[in-house]
């Protein structure tokens, strides 16, 4: 298993001759990602984006947990936090806790997932979550995990409408449809994408009512597959594979 790398980052502002108002650690984008800050270090970064000055930030990188904590604590301890009148952070303790292995109550679990029950994140916080997560990546570790979690559970009939809805009429990306060329289907796949088109009508009949057509379902005598006669007589009977010489 590989150990997770931390590191300790510091928030510079520009618009004050580079002074540090803003310590903290963490692992993959939290330093670039300030939405559960406090708000006296968000109502900073919109100031100095406001002026069109960048937000300048400094990394400590490649430490275990343990350091990166009290390389934390020490930096708070060095620069001093505003709130004790001490130097010129907006942190609030003096660093150095661990969130690593923290583990929540089912009680406090119920209780996140009611509180964002139902709510839709606007236009422009979907634009903030995208640049932060933009980039990432997950690991093999992680995905694997990812799919022992999920293994089993099936979703509602509702969830499947939704997730229809969701996706009809989205465009493929190139790098999706890259992803889907070569890859064989599972017998599973097959026999339910047979159901869903038996009975279909595509091509110009199906835009015209007023053309009928009749579908004519045949089962070859060597596989006992059924289909539609034009494509039965091209890969079944006299040329199925599965044919007695």
């Amino acid at each position: 298993m590989i150990e997770e790398r931390f590191y300790t980052y510091i928030y510079y502002d520009p618009s004050r001759d580079h002074e540090p108002f803003y310590v903290g650690k963490g692992t993959g984008g939290r330093a670039y990602y300030w939405k559960y800050k406090n708000s006296r270090v968000k109502d900073r970064i919109k100031k100095i984006n406001e002026l069109g000055l960048c937000l300048e930030i400094g990394i400590y990188g490649d430490l275990d947990e343990e350091f990166s904590c009290f390389l934390e604590s020490e930096l708070i301890l060095k620069f001093g936090r505003r709130d004790l009148k001490t130097g010129s952070l907006w942190n609030f303790t003096d660093g150095g806790e661990s969130n690593a292995n923290r583990k929540f109550s089912l009680e406090h679990r119920a209780n996140i997932k009611a509180s964002k029950m139902g709510k839709i994140p606007s236009l422009e916080t979907r634009i903030k979550m995208s640049v932060a997560h933009k980039g990432s990546f997950r690991s093999d570790e992680i995905k694997t995990k990812m799919s022992k979690a999920q293994a089993g559970k099936s979703l509602s009939e509702e969830h499947k409408q939704n997730l229809s809805k969701a996706n009809k009429g989205k465009p493929i990306s190139k790098e999706n449809l890259q992803k889907r060329i070569g890859k064989p289907l599972s017998e599973n796949h097959r026999i339910r994408l047979s159901e869903i088109s038996i009975g279909k009508i595509r091509g110009p009949y199906k835009k015209n009512p007023n053309i009928k057509i009749n579908i004519v379902i045949t089962s070859c005598p060597h596989c006992d597959k059924s289909g539609r006669s034009s494509l039965m007589t091209r890969y079944h009977f006299d040329n199925c594979k599965h044919k007695r010489v």
